[in-house]
C-alpha cells in the first residue's frame, strides 16, 4: 500500500498550521481510499520534552491510518543555485512518501541546490518547495503547482500571495523568488532570478 507524509513545523513547542495538515491528510485518505473516518491530529501528536525548544520537524507517515510519527531538530537549508528542469508529464497530486518521478528530476540538478520544475512552459514547484515570486510589494505563486503545500495554502487564505500562471519566460521580470514549505515561511529562503540556470 502507498504511504503518504506530512511534515509539520513546531517552533518552541507550538505546532503550525495543524488544521491545514489535518485537512490534507483526511482529503487524501478520502480520495485514495474513500475513507470518511477523519483522523484527529491534535489527539495524535504529543511533542516529547526534548523537542519543546527551537525549530522541530514532526514527520507523520500514514496510509489509511497513521503508521509513524517522528520528531527531529530542523535547520533551514541554504540555496544558492537552482536548475530549471522541463517535464510535461510530471504529476504529484498527493504527498507520497515515494516520489520516483521527482527523484529523477532532482538527480538532474547538476551542481544546483534545488530545481524549478517547468510543465508546459509554466513554473510549478521545486523538489522540496513551492515557489513565490516577488515583484515590488506583491507576491505571486504558480497557479498550477504539483502539490498544494500547507504554507502556500495558509498564505493564500491570508491574502499574502496571489495565484497566477507564471511562464518560464517571465522569471527574469521578478525581483526575487522565495522558496516555501511547511517548515520554511516566506522570506527565509530568497534567491534572485539570475541564480537560476538551464
Amino acid at each position: 500500500m502507498v504511504r503518504l507524509i506530512e511534515s509539520i513545523r513546531i517552533l518552541n513547542g507550538r505546532i503550525s498550521h495543524l488544521n491545514l495538515h489535518e485537512n490534507r491528510c483526511n482529503e487524501s485518505r478520502a480520495k485514495l481510499w474513500n475513507l470518511t473516518n477523519a483522523i484527529n491530529l491534535r489527539k495524535k501528536l504529543t511533542i516529547p520534552k526534548n523537542y519543546q525548544d527551537g525549530l522541530v520537524k514532526c514527520r507523520l507517515v500514514y496510509s489509511q491510518e497513521i503508521e509513524e510519527i517522528t520528531f527531529q531538530a530542523y535547520q533551514i537549508r541554504t540555496i544558492n543555485k537552482i536548475k530549471i528542469i522541463q517535464s510535461d508529464t510530471i504529476s504529484y497530486p498527493f504527498k507520497f512518501e515515494e516520489r520516483k518521478e521527482l527523484d529523477t528530476l532532482f538527480a538532474a540538478k547538476d551542481d544546483g541546490d534545488e530545481i524549478m520544475i517547468v510543465k508546459n512552459n509554466l513554473v510549478t514547484d521545486a523538489y522540496y518547495y513551492n515557489y513565490v515570486f516577488q515583484k515590488g510589494k506583491q507576491y505571486f505563486t504558480p497557479n498550477q503547482p504539483l502539490l498544494e503545500g500547507v504554507m502556500r495554502s495558509s498564505l493564500i487564505l491570508n491574502n499574502k500571495i496571489i495565484k497566477k500562471d507564471i511562464f518560464v519566460t517571465e522569471i527574469q521580470e521578478f525581483d526575487a523568488i522565495h522558496l516555501i514549505n511547511a517548515m520554511t515561511p516566506l522570506g527565509k529562503i530568497v534567491v534572485k532570478p539570475n541564480q537560476l540556470n538551464t
